[in-house]
């Protein structure tokens, strides 16, 4: 009886090694997501106050993978080099239904300004979400 369930140990123990292999390859083969936006007045993305324009946003998925590391960042346009960044967020990812578009929620707060609470990327389910205050 034990040298059957030896083998089939060795062998649950190979099929959890695989699987997980295969959801850290997942992780980090995501691509970059980015997304030209405009943003009107009174917004405000982690605190910070963001200025009526044009912005890029961009997602970096391995960003998610490393404590304490910022994934998301947000671009006034045009914008010059990666240091540029007007804010800069670490993301809590969730699921939702796939998008079209480019969606951004926000939430009114106490002193009439929006905090932008979450965005989700065209043809994605992920959706980031954000602190609304810090």
């Amino acid at each position: 009886m034990r040298r059957k369930l030896v083998p089939l140990g060795i062998a649950g123990i190979l099929l959890a090694g695989i699987v997980g292999l295969n959801l850290l390859a997942d992780n980090m083969t995501q691509k970059v997501q980015k997304a030209e936006i405009v943003i009107e007045s009174g917004y405000t993305m982690g605190g910070v106050p963001l200025k009526a324009g044009n912005y890029l946003v961009v997602h970096k998925p391995e960003g998610m993978m490393q404590a304490g590391t910022e994934c998301t960042f947000l671009y006034r346009i045009p914008h010059v080099s990666e240091k540029d960044a007007v804010v800069k967020l670490r993301c809590t990812p969730s699921q939702g239904p796939v998008v079209k578009e480019f969606t951004l929620s926000s939430t009114h707060q106490p002193d009439g300004t929006y905090a932008i609470r979450s965005i989700q990327f065209p043809g994605s389910t992920e959706i980031h979400n954000y602190e609304t205050a810090r």
